[in-house]
């Protein structure tokens, strides 16, 4: 059978790595509220699954926790978050911060490696910046932020350029 094949520890990580799972099919180019969700509850089952997991790696799962409900909630009462919720998604709580963190069950690896790995992806797929937060590529968002539509204007009858920030969440 399957379970016997799998053995006894990786029965243990199994519900972390399916919430983990989802995290990875919904992150393509940016860490989504509901990814920091998922990601946090992994985080909160792997430390109550580890008897000796110690206070710093409860504080990481409850920060990601409370962090994870705070975007949710923003998420289903579509309100946008700011940069600092972004920037720590993005950094503290990717997939590849909590897959490191459940498979070698050090903070410390977790921590540094993925926010090295989410560093280069923001390198490579970001071309450069740092600034890149969203559900575009770095290429869609930077045409969004500088281009414009001609709008028909009834009040002066003629055409004006509208941003296309008014009509993008970027």
């Amino acid at each position: 059978m399957l379970t016997e094949f799998l053995g006894q520890h990786a029965g243990y990580v199994l519900p972390q790595l399916a919430l983990l799972l989802i995290g990875f099919f919904v992150e393509k180019y940016y860490v989504s509220r509901v990814t920091v969700l998922t990601n946090s509850t992994a985080v909160v089952v792997h430390v109550i699954s580890q008897p000796n997991a110690g206070p710093i790696l409860g504080l990481y799962a409850d920060f990601g926790l409370a962090l994870g409900v705070w975007g949710f909630a923003h998420y289903v009462l579509e309100e946008r978050n700011g940069d600092i919720f972004r920037t720590l998604s993005f950094f503290l709580y990717s997939s590849t911060n909590v897959a490191i963190l459940i498979l070698t069950s050090s903070l410390l690896y977790a921590v540094v490696g993925g926010a090295l790995v989410q560093l280069g992806m923001v390198l490579l797929v970001g071309g450069g910046t740092l600034s890149y937060f969203g559900p575009y590529s770095f290429d869609v968002q930077y045409f969004i932020k500088n281009e414009s539509i001609p709008l028909y204007d009834p009040t002066s009858q003629r055409n004006i350029r509208v941003g296309l920030t008014d009509y993008f969440d970027t």
